[in-house]
C-alpha cells in the first residue's frame, strides 16, 4: 500500500507540475478565433451558443449566424457531433470565447496527460524518470500538437482510450463506461474496438461487466433522447444529410486509409468515388471478427491498443488530430521498449514524429496527405513484438 501511495503521489505531482507549467503558457496566447487553440473550436462554441438560446444547433444557417461575429469569411464546419457534446461544452459559454477557449486548451491538455497516466498504469507502474520521458513521448505524437492548435476533441477522445482499456484490465466497469461515453463523441473512429471486447464478454460470461460498462452512454442517450428528440434524430442524420448545408461527410477526403484509397480512383470527370469509405471499413470489420474468432486466448492490454490503431487508420472519416485515440498504443510501445532495451525502435518512433511534424509545418499539404502515420505504428509494433518472442526463445 505504500508503494502504492507513492506511485498516487508522484503522478499527482508530475499532472499538477505540467498543468501548471501550460496553464502560464496559455495565458501568452491570445485565443482569437482562427488562431490557436480556437481554429475549430469556435464552430462548437458557436454551436452552444445557439442550444443555449433555444436553436437548433444542428441548423447550419443558425450556427452560422452565431459564429458570423468573429469575421471568419465563408469558413464554416459542417457539426456532427452527438448532442451531449453541445451539453458538455455549454458551460464555456458563459465568458468571452478567447476565455472559453483558454480553459478549453487546458481541459484538452489535463485530458492528455490523463490518458497518458491512465494508460501507464494499465501496464505496469514505472520510476519517475521513466514516467516523464513517455510523458514526452506521448507529447511529441503529432495528433496530440495538431488537436491543441486546432482547438479539436482529440484530448477528450485519448483519455475516453484509455479509460476503456483502464476499466478493461483492472476490472472496472464504470471506468470504461465513461471512457465509450466520451468516445462517442467520434464512435465512427472505434468502429473494431467493440469486436474483441464483445468476444471476451461472451466468452467470459462478463454480462454484469457489460451492463456496467453500457450504463453511462445508455442514460446520456436517454436523457438527450426525452429532453430533445429533435436533436439526436439530426444528429445521426447529420453527416449524411447536410440539411440547409450541402456538406456530407462523404463529400470529404479523409487523413484515413479510405481517403488514400478514394485519392487513387477518380471519374472522368475529376472527382473521387466514394465506396471506399464505405468498402473499406466494413471489409476491415469482418476481417478482425474472423482473426479474433481464432484466437485460443485474448490479452486485451495487447490487442486494444493495436486495434485503436488500425481502427483509426481504416476509419470511414478521420483527421491527423484524430490521431491521438493511439496514446494507448504508444504507451504500450514505450513500456515495452523501455523494459526490453528497445532504443532503436524508440529512437525510429521520435524520428517518424519529427518527419511527420516537419511536413505538417513546412507544406501546403493537406490533412488527407498525412494519414500514413499510424502505418510505421503498426510495423514498429510488429517488430517489437517479434524481438520479444525471440528474446524469450532459448538459445541453441
Amino acid at each position: 500500500m505504500p508503494n502504492l501511495q507513492k506511485y498516487h503521489l508522484l503522478d499527482l505531482f508530475i499532472f499538477i507540475a505540467i498543468l501548471g507549467l501550460c496553464a502560464w503558457f496559455s495565458t501568452q496566447i491570445y485565443f482569437q478565433p482562427g488562431t490557436f487553440g480556437n481554429i475549430d473550436f469556435v464552430e462548437n462554441w458557436s454551436a452552444a451558443v445557439v442550444y443555449r438560446d433555444g436553436g437548433d444547433f444542428y441548423d447550419p444557417s443558425l450556427v452560422e449566424a452565431a459564429q458570423s461575429q468573429f469575421h471568419l469569411g465563408e469558413r464554416f464546419l459542417a457539426k456532427w457531433y452527438p448532442p451531449w457534446f453541445t451539453t458538455f461544452l455549454s458551460p464555456l459559454i458563459n465568458c468571452s470565447i478567447t476565455e472559453a477557449a483558454r480553459r478549453y486548451f487546458l481541459l484538452n491538455i489535463a485530458c492528455l496527460l490523463a490518458s497518458t497516466f491512465l494508460s501507464l498504469k494499465a501496464f505496469t507502474k514505472l520510476k519517475a524518470y521513466t514516467r516523464i520521458t513517455i510523458l514526452l513521448f506521448a507529447a511529441v505524437l503529432p495528433a496530440t500538437l495538431v488537436s491543441l492548435r486546432f482547438g479539436q476533441t482529440g484530448g477528450l477522445l485519448a483519455l475516453g482510450t484509455s479509460m476503456l482499456l483502464f476499466g478493461l484490465v483492472k476490472n472496472h466497469p464504470l471506468v470504461s463506461g465513461f471512457g465509450i461515453l466520451l468516445m462517442s463523441i467520434k464512435a465512427h473512429l472505434f468502429l473494431l474496438i467493440p469486436i474483441p471486447i464483445a468476444y471476451w464478454i461472451v466468452r467470459e460470461k462478463k454480462w454484469h461487466w457489460a451492463l456496467w460498462a453500457i450504463l453511462p452512454l445508455f442514460i446520456v442517450f436517454i436523457i438527450h433522447l426525452t429532453i430533445m428528440p429533435e436533436a439526436i434524430k439530426a444528429w445521426l442524420a447529420s453527416p449524411f444529410a447536410g440539411r440547409s448545408s450541402q456538406v456530407t461527410a462523404l463529400m470529404w477526403i479523409p487523413a484515413t486509409m479510405p481517403g488514400a484509397i478514394r485519392t487513387l480512383f477518380r471519374t472522368d470527370a475529376g472527382e473521387t468515388y466514394t465506396w471506399p469509405t464505405l468498402i473499406v471499413p466494413l471489409v476491415t470489420f469482418f476481417a478482425t471478427v474472423l482473426v479474433i474468432r481464432k484466437q485460443s486466448r485474448l490479452d486485451l492490454s495487447k490487442t486494444i491498443p493495436i486495434l485503436l490503431v488500425i481502427s483509426y487508420l481504416m476509419a470511414p472519416y478521420g483527421w491527423i488530430f484524430d490521431q491521438t485515440i493511439i496514446i494507448p498504443a504508444i504507451v504500450l510501445f514505450t513500456v515495452r521498449a523501455f523494459a526490453h532495451n528497445q532504443w532503436q525502435l524508440a529512437l525510429t518512433y521520435l524520428a517518424i514524429c519529427a518527419i511527420e511534424l516537419y511536413t505538417i509545418s513546412h507544406s501546403a499539404m493537406f490533412h488527407n496527405q498525412m494519414w500514413w502515420f499510424p502505418v510505421p505504428i503498426l510495423v514498429l509494433l510488429t517488430i517489437q513484438e517479434i524481438g520479444i518472442k525471440r528474446a524469450k526463445l532459448p538459445s541453441s
